[in-house]
């Protein structure tokens, strides 16, 4: 019975139908394209900013290497402190 009512239908309906669901069809193609092409732009923001927290990550432990050196510790400590090496007798040992 269903088939009949798609025959009984005038081309210029069945013709139209196509054309809405070619077009819907296109649509759908566009759009996925440009989604595709923002997440694409979007990975290669992150990926710039994996990069660029990598190099600030290496820095900054060189930095932390750095500033907890002894040698920098004694140094911090002396001029900014006033900081000397204990005298005889102000050091004592605990049992």
């Amino acid at each position: 019975m269903k088939l009949r009512r798609w025959a009984q239908l005038r081309p210029s309906r069945v013709a139209l139908a196509w054309v809405a669901a070619l077009t819907a069809a296109g649509a759908l193609v566009v759009w996925l394209h440009l989604q595709t092409t923002e997440v694409g732009y979007q990975l290669i923001a992150l990926h710039k900013l994996v990069e660029r927290l990598g190099s600030e990550k290496a820095e900054l432990e060189v930095e932390l290497a750095t500033l907890t050196s002894p040698r920098s510790l004694d140094a911090v400590a002396k001029s900014r402190l006033g900081l000397r090496p204990p005298r005889e007798g102000q050091v004592v040992g605990l049992p």
